[in-house]
């Protein structure tokens, strides 16, 4: 009489499960993966990154998964005018300084990291820089990324647990 139906299948996505195109939801808004990177740290450290749009704002979503699982959002900061000093550093010392103040609060240096950045649709592989700084907290981050000899960016985010990305969809493309 009541008989289930087999033929449908229900995934439970998780952010590592995440590729462009798909749909999630972060912080009660819709975003959809528009790019998808691929990070190689070396040592086997591997990470992905997802520039996600909602169609007015964009936020990037980085997972990694070595040597335990880590899982951020960020946004970007402009340098040039936010952290013109700590630019600055990057381009003329090759690296930036160990803290710095910011958003009224002390930003020390925890991580640094030389890497390849991997856009998963065209496989162009890209060396990086790394710098990642935490707040006294260490609940939030600023990554500086430098990338080639002429392009420093930075990025201001928190970090956040799997189950704070939801409604984790595929998007189905009509032709």
């Amino acid at each position: 009489m009541f008989k289930s139906d087999k033929g449908g299948s229900s995934v439970d996505y998780t952010v590592k499960d995440i590729k462009k195109g798909y749909i999630v939801e972060y912080d009660l808004v819709s975003w959809e993966a528009i790019e998808e990177y691929e990070y190689d740290w070396g040592g086997n450290y591997k990470g992905k990154e997802w520039t996600l749009y909602d169609g007015k704002n964009e936020i990037y979503l980085y997972y990694g998964s070595f040597p335990s699982e880590e899982i951020s959002v960020s946004k970007r900061i402009n340098m040039m005018t936010e952290l013109p000093d700590l630019r600055e550093d990057v381009f003329h010392k090759d690296e930036p300084r160990t803290s710095f103040a910011y958003d009224g609060k002390t930003w020390n240096i925890v991580d640094e990291s030389p890497g390849l950045m991997i856009n998963s649709d065209t496989k162009e592989e890209v060396e990086i820089v790394s710098w990642t700084f935490n707040d006294p907290n260490e609940s939030e981050f600023i990554t500086v990324v430098r990338n080639g000899e002429k392009s420093v960016d930075a990025y201001k985010g928190k970090y956040i647990e799997n189950y704070e990305v939801s409604n984790i969809l595929p998007r189905t493309l009509e032709d």
